[in-house]
């Protein structure tokens, strides 16, 4: 996890990310991914591609207002992103919000992703066949109709809640809560969240990571657990571990997960190997190789050629 995690928080709005300034910056990632394997019988992919545009205005006084719109550029071969067909692809939001900045912290409106599971930490093998979704179930899809507040860093501290408002003319405003208390200091970095909603059929989950650099290796661990609102026990106990070695221009990565399921036969255990090589400080390209083990089922092994450039 790296350490700039406290001051991303929900609402991205690190110095980087919001340099100072009234232009707008327009970025985005092509991630394009040649899998193979037991799923994958061979074919390009891309690999939530996205394009999006960012940027601050001073409004005197120590407040600045921000503003950022990210669109997910949808791949017709994933169902799960688009209803395109014959060879169309389609736009889907990912974060899109305005916010306030100043000395009080952070307010923000819009579309964004929970406090929580930014606070689980960057995914070292994120938009891949060996994200760690897989596992962890706070990975899942953004949230929309926010109102989030991002508190100022204190030594190291940092905190950050969201609520999801309901639209429509139902008695209930808010839809669901989430938060994230965050330490980052030196080498060493930690977070606690949780995020719970009203509707029965969703499961709440709370998580805790800890993470640690010595000298080139950086490594992670999370545990989450998720419960539906109907159900006193449990639904799921994850547990997740990731490590990375920098040597020069090459990154070597390894995880391995496990989600056990209450009730069910059907636990999963994933591991996954990576070597990235970067190019540039822009362009990298990776092999990535995956299995994916469930209880009562055969194993389900890929791997994947993958090149990424981000502008």
């Amino acid at each position: 996890m790296k350490k700039s995690l406290i001051a991303l928080a929900i609402a991205a709005a690190a110095p980087a990310a919001f340099a100072a300034t009234s232009n707008v910056d327009v970025y985005g990632l092509v991630s394009v991914a040649y899998e193979f394997g037991d799923t994958n019988n061979g074919y390009v992919d891309m690999k939530n591609t996205r394009i999006g545009v960012k940027g601050t205005e001073d409004l005197g006084g120590g407040m600045s207002a921000i503003y950022k719109a990210e669109f997910l550029v949808a791949d017709v071969n994933a169902s799960t992103n688009t209803t395109a067909t014959n060879g169309d692809t389609a736009l889907k939001n990912r974060d899109t919000f305005l916010g306030v900045k100043g000395q009080f912290g952070t307010v923000i409106l819009g579309n964004h992703n929970s406090p929580q599971k930014l606070g689980m930490g960057a995914n070292q093998f994120e938009d891949t066949i060996g994200d760690k979704a897989q596992i962890l179930g706070e990975e899942g899809s953004y949230k929309d109709r926010v109102v989030a507040y991002i508190s100022p860093n204190f030594n190291g501290f940092h905190a950050a809640v969201a609520a999801v408002t309901v639209a429509g003319t139902g008695n209930d405003t808010i839809a669901g809560t989430s938060y994230v208390l965050a330490y980052a200091n030196g080498p060493l970095t930690a977070t606690m969240g949780g995020t719970s909603y009203d509707a029965a059929t969703s499961a709440d989950s709370t998580a805790v990571t800890l993470g640690y650099t010595i000298a080139d290796v950086a490594m992670r661990y999370t545990n989450e657990k998720s419960k539906n609102s109907t159900d006193t026990g449990e639904n799921w106990t994850s547990n997740y571990f990731d490590a990375t070695y920098k040597m020069g221009a090459m990154d070597l990565t390894a995880a391995y997960g496990e989600k056990d399921i209450v009730g069910s036969t059907a636990d999963l255990t994933a591991t996954t190997l990576g070597a990235r090589y970067n190019l540039s400080k822009r362009t990298n390209v990776q092999l990535i190789w995956n299995k994916l083990a469930t209880n009562g089922s055969a194993d389900v092994t890929n791997t994947a050629l993958q090149v990424n450039h981000s502008f």
